[in-house]
């Protein structure tokens, strides 16, 4: 039997496993050989591979008994590696976590098996999910796999990357101010951060817990949709959860739009942007005013008010997160076990450089006079950004954003304005605690993923997706040889 397209739509994998073209087995064992195929990208920390085997091995045993199956069975799917998980370590990016091996799953994990899907391993991040690069990872160099010199972007490199790829049909990361949206511009894929609340954050490692949620990537803008189903709903272990019920499965949308209101932003709005993102931008406009819907001007707060305020409120939410990994009584089970005096030796390990200097700016806007009128200042444009964003949202169906200021930009020797600035149109989304999606929409004359961003209502994530395939223009990444990426 020839091998599998592992770059084809998730729902077309899902189909040949159906009606028995493919088996669950065949195609996690060539998910696991283009995992090592593509290892000089350093998609993943962790490989699940005799797990995920036995696991594919059970859906087929499964599905040739007639009996029911989830609607992810036997489809390989990657988790960032802050989602605890029992069979595989937990290690956020960091030595501090280095083989510590959560007693529970996520409670996206556990919806995840109980859908059927395979997990094939855990991610590379940014450590704790603190930047934009996937560069501060303590024990990998994500690579963008458009070009090797570029970042993947961050902190949910891993994830874009594995997608990008054919490692994974589909990932799931972690969007705190646009750490699913970024890297998917970047590398090429979909990336959704649904609905604060839509998703829970139980075993999620908290960053900074009133923004941080958990989102999906992947290739297609339809495959989105059975990710999505399988894992949202509330959770009694994560109180903010809502119960608004899920939107029912859609396999095809009307092309036409003219129910919708597409909210467009002035181009003194869109400061720094690269000229070929603003052409990109008025591209899709005019796209979806053919297909019918209505775009019009509207007006939100400087997005520069909006990143200021989010690098403040996430500090400190870090500094109190994080505070239990005092590198003393925080280790493995194993390690606890020992006496004192060793688990003090084993313990040396420390945050990494950008997750210390969010933490310090954390703990001087909690502990001196100056910074805390500062974060009073903060939450106070927290509140107008949101409350805009939601008034907006009232007359408008989706609003039409850049997801980033750049196309992919170079792993080293980076200037500290464009690292500054990657978030610089995401983190409205997450103060907003809105539904927002980075959408593909092919590639630059140097060959990089070009993206743009929409971001709906509240809890309406089956708009945002209608709306998003019909922009939509899937980057078709084919291998090269590991020599090139060297």
């Amino acid at each position: 039997m020839p091998s599998p397209n592992l770059t084809a739509p998730l729902t077309t994998l899902a189909q040949a496993l159906h009606t028995g073209a493919l088996t669950a087995h065949e195609l996690t064992e060539a998910t696991l050989q283009q995992i090592q195929a593509t290892q000089p990208y350093e998609a993943y920390l962790y490989v699940n591979r005799a797990p995920a085997l036995a696991w594919a091995q059970q859906c087929d045993a499964t599905r040739a008994r007639g009996a029911m199956t989830g609607c992810l069975a036997g489809l390989p799917i990657a988790l960032k590696d802050n989602l605890v998980t029992q069979e595989m370590p937990t290690t956020c990016g960091s030595r501090l976590l280095a083989g510590y091996q959560a007693p529970y799953d996520a409670t996206v994990v556990t919806r995840l098996r109980d859908a059927g899907a395979v997990l094939v391993g855990k991610t590379a991040l940014d450590e704790f999910a603190m930047g934009s690069t996937s560069q501060s990872c303590a024990t990998s160099a994500p690579k963008n796999p458009w070009d090797a010199a570029r970042v993947p972007g961050g902190s949910s490199g891993g994830s874009a990357i594995a997608v990008a790829t054919g490692a994974a049909a589909a990932a799931l990361g972690s969007d705190t101010g646009g750490s699913v949206r970024q890297p998917a511009a970047f590398c090429g894929v979909v990336g959704l951060k649904p609905t604060y609340g839509r998703l829970s954050r139980f075993g999620l490692v908290a960053f900074a817990s009133s923004f941080d949620q958990v989102g999906i990537l992947s290739r297609y803008v339809a495959d989105v949709e059975p990710v999505l189903l399988a894992l949202a709903g509330p959770d009694p272990c994560d109180t903010t959860t809502h119960a608004a019920p899920v939107f029912s499965p859609s396999p095809s949308f009307p092309l036409h739009l003219a129910d919708c209101r597409i909210g467009v932003l002035p181009e003194a709005w869109l400061q720094g942007v690269e000229p070929e993102l603003q052409q990109t931008l008025e591209r899709t406009r005019e796209e979806l005013a053919a297909h019918g819907a209505t775009c019009v001007p509207v007006t939100l707060p400087p997005p520069r008010e909006a990143l200021t305020a989010y690098q403040a409120l996430s500090a400190v939410e870090a500094m109190s997160n994080l505070a239990r990994y005092d590198g003393l009584r925080y280790g493995c089970a194993k390690a606890l076990t020992q006496p004192f005096d060793a688990r003090v030796s084993q313990t040396r390990a420390e945050f990494g450089n950008e997750a210390k200097c969010r933490l310090l700016w954390g703990s001087f806007l909690l502990t001196d006079p100056a910074g805390h009128e500062l974060l009073c200042r903060a939450r106070a444009v927290w509140r107008q950004v949101h409350d805009a964003y939601r008034t907006l949202l009232a007359e408008v169906t989706l609003v039409l954003l850049p997801v980033t200021p750049s196309v992919a930009f170079p792993r080293l020797d980076t200037p500290p304005d464009t690292l500054a600035n990657a978030d610089l149109f995401t983190v409205g989304a997450s103060l907003a605690g809105l539904p927002a999606i980075s959408v593909p929409r092919g590639l630059n004359a140097q060959g990089l993923p070009l993206a743009v961003q929409l971001v709906g209502r509240t809890f309406d994530e089956a708009t945002l997706l209608r709306v998003a395939q019909h922009v939509e223009q899937p980057c078709h990444w084919s291998e090269r040889s590991a020599a090139e990426l060297l």
